[in-house]
């Protein structure tokens, strides 16, 4: 029952960003259409932040274990063919500001899931140099992938896909 209420709180949420700016959104618009009260929003997500990066963890996580994801270049394809699937609801979670904003999660998120792959794979860290380069490639990862869901970038998922796997850091680019 309760990842049942969350998935309808998050299907709510994606419904209201597909239709208003995300700013316009509100803890209790989003209830409302969820059908629940705002304090059992709160039981669920801390704030709109919260649900809206969610949703891209959800997805994530999902792909991680996907049976035709096996490499940082099909992650990135997956997540660049989902998000221009959805370029309005995308696009505007990525209008959102502030220290909780979507590009800064993703930023975060980003660095927090290659750092735990290596970890995983190698069995220790990142180097100073691999952590310089990878906050270089997620701040890019970010910024690049917001221009093209929007439009400003005349690539294919695929192109976009290996060109994000080129920027990775080559030492870390085959640790899956």
């Amino acid at each position: 029952m309760r990842d049942r209420k969350k998935h309808i709180i998050l299907e709510s949420f994606n419904s209201l960003l597909s239709q208003y700016p995300f700013d316009r959104i509100t803890v209790e618009m989003i209830a409302n259409k969820s059908g629940i009260s705002k304090a059992t929003f709160y039981r669920y997500f801390m704030d709109k932040y919260d649900v809206m990066n969610f949703s891209y963890k959800r997805l994530v996580e999902g792909l991680f274990t996907h049976e035709t994801c096996h490499s940082w270049k099909d992650l990135f394809y997956h997540l660049a063919y989902e998000s221009k699937k959805d370029a309005i609801r995308v696009g505007r979670a990525y209008s959102s500001q502030g220290e909780n904003s979507y590009p800064n999660f993703l930023f975060d998120y980003s660095y927090k899931k290659v750092e735990e792959v290596t970890i995983r794979c190698r069995g220790t860290g990142l180097t100073s140099e691999e952590e310089v380069g990878l906050t270089i490639f997620c701040h890019g990862t970010v910024g690049v992938t917001h221009f093209w869901v929007c439009g400003k970038l005349n690539t294919t998922a695929e192109e976009l896909a290996q060109q994000l796997y080129n920027a990775m850091p080559e030492t870390l680019r085959d640790l899956w």
